[in-house]
């Protein structure tokens, strides 16, 4: 199961917004299509990102990426894929007019990513993926359709009606993002999973959620995207852009380095021309060593574990808000890919790759902004980078993995097998407090505990029926009146903060003002079991949270995360994190939004 297949709700109401996780698509397999509720106009503007995943339909069964219409010939605002013919083509009808972008002129397959644009009289069709684009002027004709435009199929004069759709227009294939505005009304949909897990379209316009009207299975859907703080690299892995080199490129980045003598980003034909990009040199005890075209002078004033934003473009080098240099009057001549996390040498990436952390990039062209990177994880917790222009997810092109700072988790859950070794060996000074839960399987389980040879024991634990703490030689008992559920949050404090009390669900258990524990016991304390030298008393259940004192002072807090792929626990006192010390996997709960918007 996902990692991340449901997220913390309750935070989401209690910010009154919409929860909702976004996912890369939203591909339609014959029998699905959504409403817009929009109207064309005169003033109509469309801009689709979109894939095909069938391109050899027959000629019955053309797809509509988007359309609305009142008859096939009069008063419509479509676009199709056109399957049946040689080549295969798109085809934008506005009004009774009928444009063709033939496959010629730009290349159709599924492996590709499509933008269709049309805006005052202009449109235009892009390959993403190749970087092919065709352009063609329309002349706005004056009279506009009255049905609603729908999503994946063609709704011709029938009000969105699953019975009045047009028949064989069903899009087989993927809608990463949808636009459309008139000059009155809006639409700006994106793919994603709601409360309940469907897939469907969020308006970021009205903030609602538009689903499928048409008939058969859900839609299908891509990787989900999940924003965090940052990615760091180690050394081996980098980002190919797909944007070239050239004069009128801008770059945005803000980083924190680790590591002198490496490139944050760039592309160049050798090292002495056509380069733009900028070097970590460790000449003046540290250096920005930009490439305009060819290498420019080093600018002292670099050091690592800093962070840093960055502006770079024929303006000039800014660091901080603060120029460096610049301006710059080169051209370039060379075409090359700009990296990031490292830089491309005539296609092919130089060794001495980014180590650090990139937490945004924009890359603009002529001042419009072509590539807006944000740190993002998937349900998997691979790490990439996502661009909210495409709508495209950019995976590592080198070797091993990104990583990313930890994400808070609801709790980690085990089933007898995971544990987590603190590393802390308890005196009398020493307390917690730990939230988890049990679930019924007889016989002892401990959530958290240390044991010795000479039964000096910290702990809490269930004996299959009743829960209980300990400490030193104690261990008692809540009243049999507390019934042992599987899904009952046990919340126990003992010796917190050296109060010399056991409570237990705001419930007073023992005073431990008379029991004490000699010197510091031989094993660390772990979590999810009872640590006994070579024996682990293992627990069924959850861990939501937990705090080991020393004195008056809080010496770890324990949080589940997912960490680099891996669930754990993460000490934010200390910021260390503890993977699993035992056998088998954890299961991640749900992700616990931040309160920042």
């Amino acid at each position: 199961m996902s990692l991340f297949r449901q997220l913390l709700i309750a935070n989401s109401r209690k910010k009154k917004r919409p929860y909702y996780c976004e996912v890369e698509y939203l591909e339609g397999t014959g029998t699905q299509y959504i409403n817009t509720g929009m109207v064309s106009t005169e003033q109509s503007a469309v801009d689709v990102i979109f894939g095909l995943s069938d391109i050899t339909q027959a000629s019955s069964t053309n797809g509509a990426i988007f359309g609305g219409r009142n008859s096939q010939t009069n008063r419509t605002f479509t676009l199709f894929y056109i399957a049946s013919t040689t080549p295969q083509y798109f085809r934008f009808d506005f009004n009774g007019q009928v444009n063709v972008g033939k496959g010629t002129e730009i290349a159709i397959d599924t492996t590709s990513k499509y933008e269709f644009k049309y805006e005052n009289s202009k449109r235009t069709m892009s390959n993403i993926t190749t970087n092919e684009t065709v352009e063609a002027g329309l002349i706005p004709a004056t009279t506009f359709t009255t049905t609603p435009i729908i999503l994946f199929s063609v709704n011709t004069n029938g009000g969105g009606n699953p019975s009045n759709v047009f028949a064989g227009t069903y899009f087989k294939g993927r809608i990463y993002s949808y636009k459309y505005s008139d000059g009155v009304n809006s639409i700006d949909l994106i793919p994603v999973l709601d409360w309940d897990m469907t897939p469907c379209m969020y308006d970021k316009v009205s903030g609602e959620f538009f689903y499928n009207q048409g008939t058969g299975d859900d839609f299908l859907y891509g990787r989900e995207i999940h924003q965090v703080e940052y990615l760091e690299s180690t050394g081996t892995q980098y980002i190919d852009t797909g944007i070239t080199q050239n004069s009128n490129i801008k770059a945005e980045l803000s980083i924190y380095p680790t590591v002198i003598n490496k490139f944050i980003f760039g592309s160049r034909i050798s090292a002495g021309s056509d380069g733009f990009g900028i070097f970590m040199h460790s000449n003046n005890g540290g250096s920005w060593y930009p490439f305009f075209n060819a290498a420019s002078t080093m600018i002292p004033g670099f050091v690592v574990n800093k962070k840093y934003d960055i502006t770079f473009s024929k303006d000039g080098l800014f660091v901080n808000n603060q120029l460096l240099e610049g301006p710059y009057t080169s051209v370039f001549s060379g075409k090359l890919n700009i990296y990031l996390f490292g830089m491309n040498t005539n296609g092919t990436v130089d060794n001495r790759l980014y180590i650090g952390k990139i937490y945004s990039t924009k890359l603009y062209e002529n001042d419009i902004l072509v590539r807006n990177y944000i740190p993002a994880v998937d349900e998997n917790g691979v790490g990439f980078m996502f661009d909210r222009v495409s709508h495209t997810i950019f995976n590592n092109a080198g070797t091993g993995v990104f990583n990313y700072p930890p994400i808070e988790l609801e709790y980690l859950e085990t089933s007898g097998g995971p544990c987590i070794d603190t590393g802390i060996k308890p005196t009398d000074e020493y307390g917690y407090h730990i939230r988890n839960t049990y679930r019924y399987k007889g016989g002892e389980q401990c959530a958290i505990g240390a044991m010795d040879a000479g039964n000096r024991f910290v702990g809490v634990y269930t004996g299959g029926i009743q829960i209980s703490g300990g400490w030193g030689s104690f261990v008692g008992y809540l009243k049999s009146s507390y019934k042992f559920t599987d899904d009952t949050i046990w919340d126990v404090y003992c010796n917190y903060k050296n109060d010399r009390q056991i409570i237990v669900n705001d419930e007073f258990l023992k005073d431990l003002t008379d029991v004490h524990i000699d010197g510091t016991l031989t094993n660390t304390i772990y979590l999810f079991g009872r640590h006994y030298g070579n024996n682990v008393t293992k627990m069924y259940g959850r861990i939501y949270s937990t705090e080991i004192t020393k004195g008056s002072d809080v010496v770890a807090h324990f949080i589940p995360v997912l960490k680099d792929g891996q669930l754990g626990m993460w000490d934010k006192i200390n910021e260390v994190f503890y993977p699993n010390a035992g056998t088998g996997t954890f299961i991640g709960g749900k992700i616990v939004e931040s309160e920042e918007e």
